[in-house]
């Protein structure tokens, strides 16, 4: 197999390569201040073009949420704006619907945006601002399920930070 590209991890004087392959999804997150790797799993559902993901870089010093520039391989329907998103993204059970996480810092008060590109079409769509920061997001039928951070200083106490929530929003109503 043909290598797509390398990751280089260092962490308490330890550095860990790892080498991506194509169609290997690989997820990276901090668990009890380490580095954990979950196992990568295949994407064996044909897509109509592929998501390249470049520049990936954390949003804040020591923050386990990425910026990165998002290009859409052979898909020449729709132009996005090069940077700004996020590295996570959804595609619909029929692969016609693709959803990317847009990064807005408003006054420097976290939120987001979901764009939502129709794979047939072209078309695009874009939510209304979502405030805290995305975990992950998926497909639910035809809705979309966030699961995002959120810290409430109503529901913590002075220096906890707040809450995993999650969130159906309805592109297509």
């Amino acid at each position: 197999m043909k290598n797509s590209g390398l990751i280089i991890i260092s962490f308490l004087s330890v550095t860990t390569r790892i080498v991506l392959i194509p169609n290997i999804k690989l997820a990276v997150s901090p668990v009890n201040s380490i580095w954990q790797i979950t196992n990568p799993q295949m994407d064996t559902i044909k897509r109509p073009f592929q998501i390249k993901v470049t520049n990936v870089d954390e949003i804040r010093m020591g923050s386990p949420y990425n910026r990165c520039d998002i290009e859409l391989v052979g898909f020449y329907k729709t132009k996005l704006s090069k940077e700004g998103w996020q590295d996570k993204y959804a595609w619909s059970d029929d692969s016609k619907k693709l959803v990317l996480i847009k990064w807005d810092f408003e006054n420097s008060k976290p939120g987001f945006h979901l764009f939502c590109i129709d794979a047939e079409t072209g078309q695009t769509k874009e939510s209304p601002r979502f405030f805290g920061l995305p975990n992950n997001i998926s497909f639910i039928a035809d809705k979309i399920k966030i699961n995002k951070f959120l810290y409430d200083k109503e529901k913590s106490k002075p220096g906890d930070l707040c809450c995993n929530l999650d969130e159906i929003f309805d592109f297509f109503k």
